[in-house]
């Protein structure tokens, strides 16, 4: 088959090789597509697309792998593709449910899955109530579409929280705040959903005082044995946001699993070496089965 990686990164980016590798392993023909080099064409006649000023190459299914970061240009080039009949592991509406940090935790709450208590800010007045409303101090300070745990400040008082707030606002007009779950401190559980089922699975441990457990923040992983709570939750996350493919970041707080995001293109380096499981391979194959049950 002819499968296409949706990507702004090069061969060297570690998802990227791998699928790459894994691809040419099992048979199939990988294909990076900048979505930038992409260009767009619709008329009365409906829309097409163009590749580097020609036409667009032959696929059988598409991975979408830009992120969180994802922007409107990019969302245009996926959903041209579902019009184009592409299939797409992780399609535009669920990219589109789960690109957004509060938009997630809004439709992951109305499904009854149990998440931090969160607000959305737009400026600093009613600052102390909020964060009444959330315990706090401390709180989290988000940004919507962070990734890899940048945009991340944990606030110790009222000052702190003005104080992040009045610097993130040339990163967009809304920050998210969110409850300090303080028996977490530090540490997550990562599941990594395919097709429906916890292929793979990691707790997440900062060093030192970080409070973010974030791999590409010098945050150690360990394979773990997934209780059925955990499982659930994480299946039913990813069915909720309608992602084939997700990774899935849960919080051990006293109540039970606490889903704090879901990604929808999440990187597995760590996750393939604890699992020591060939996760590319995994997804691949998902795709492969998926795009054959379409045509039979």
């Amino acid at each position: 088959m002819d499968i296409g990686i949706l990507t702004t990164r090069n061969h060297r980016y570690h998802p990227n090789r791998r699928f790459i590798e894994a691809a040419l392993r099992m048979g199939h023909r990988p294909l990076l597509i900048d979505p930038w080099k992409c260009q767009l064409v619709v008329g009365h006649n409906g829309g097409t697309m163009m590749y580097r000023g020609k036409g667009f190459p032959h696929l059988d299914v598409v991975l979408p792998r830009i992120g969180a970061t994802i922007e409107d240009y990019e969302m245009a080039v996926v959903k041209q593709l579902e019009l184009m009949a592409i299939p797409l592991v992780n399609g535009f509406d669920s990219i589109a449910k789960s690109r957004d940090k509060f938009s997630c935790l809004q439709i992951l709450a109305s499904y009854g899955i149990r998440v931090p208590r969160s607000i959305v800010v737009t400026d600093c007045r009613n600052l102390v109530k909020l964060m009444w409303d959330l315990n706090g101090p401390p709180v989290i300070v988000k940004l919507l579409r962070g990734r890899q745990g940048t945009g991340v400040t944990l606030a110790e008082s009222l000052q702190a929280v003005e104080f992040v707030l009045n610097n993130l606002s040339g990163f967009g007009d809304a920050a998210l705040l969110q409850e300090f779950v303080e028996e977490s401190r530090g540490r997550d559980v990562r599941a990594l959903v395919v097709g429906g089922e916890v292929k793979a699975s990691m707790v997440r441990q900062s060093r030192g005082e970080d409070f973010r457990s974030n791999i590409h923040l010098k945050g150690v992983g360990a394979g773990i044995d997934l209780s059925e709570e955990y499982r659930d939750v994480a299946v039913k996350s990813a069915k909720a946001l309608g992602l084939d493919i997700a990774g899935v970041d849960m919080l051990e707080s006293r109540d039970g699993p606490m889903v704090l995001e879901v990604n929808y293109s999440p990187g597995f380096r760590e996750l393939e070496k604890v699992a020591r499981m060939d996760i590319a391979e995994s997804i691949l194959n998902y795709a492969v089965n998926m795009v054959k049950g379409e045509q039979s």
